[in-house]
């Protein structure tokens, strides 16, 4: 430290990093306001300094390189969302729902619970959390209608947003085979469709406790 500052003194910039976020200053600046401090206190040279942020610069890129690979996946997020925006302006989830009236009046809260879960595990495809608030909003009034309770009807909606990932080659499926260098399609198929067999069983179980 300079001028033999107490070590606790090398808190100062990360102090005023903190500082600067909460009043909400640009936080590109605040980094590097907070690096030069850095350097100040620790007496780095300007040939040390340079050669920090040439090291930092490599690490960086290296990192870039890495992540070139996998850059495919981030438009295929991107593009997932304006899918299913179209898809559900078009009002083919309204459509679903009213097919399912005659089977529903048949078979009641069970055929209904499981139905919706069908629907949002095959019939809509997105992000878990967008998916679960399209499957929520889509049988919310026939929900309600038929006085489900929210205990089952949340692990329908669970299952309809996350099962989807282990039916279809979905970018959920794909980015983990990117991870792990795998291109082994059909073994991911398989394993997923024997969760799917096995969660569809649970709901089918849980339907018939909650209206017995």
């Amino acid at each position: 430290m300079i001028f033999g500052l107490n070590p606790l003194w090398g808190f100062l910039p990360l102090l005023l990093y903190i500082v600067l976020m909460l009043r909400g200053k640009d936080m590109n600046v605040s980094v590097i306001l907070c690096v030069i401090l850095g350097a100040i206190l620790t007496g780095e040279s300007i040939t040390g300094f340079a050669n920090v942020i040439y090291e930092s610069l490599g690490s960086f890129c290296a990192m870039i390189q890495g992540g070139s690979k996998m850059f495919w996946m981030f438009f295929m997020f991107v593009l997932f969302n304006p899918f299913l925006n179209y898809v559900s302006a078009s009002g083919a989830f309204d459509a679903i729902a009213e097919l399912m009236k005659p089977l529903i009046a048949v078979g009641g809260e069970v055929a209904f619970l499981m139905l919706s879960a069908a629907i949002g595990v095959f019939g809509i495809s997105g992000t878990g959390v967008a998916q679960a608030q399209i499957t929520h909003e889509l049988f919310l009034p026939m929900v309600e209608s038929m006085n489900i309770d929210m205990s089952i009807w949340g692990l329908v909606v669970l299952v309809a947003c996350q099962v989807t990932f282990f039916v279809t080659p979905t970018v959920d499926m794909v980015g983990q085979m990117g991870l792990a260098r795998s291109k082994n399609i059909k073994a991911m198929l398989a394993n997923g469709w024997v969760i799917t067999v096995i969660t569809f069983a649970y709901v089918l179980v849980r339907a018939l406790l909650y209206v017995a």
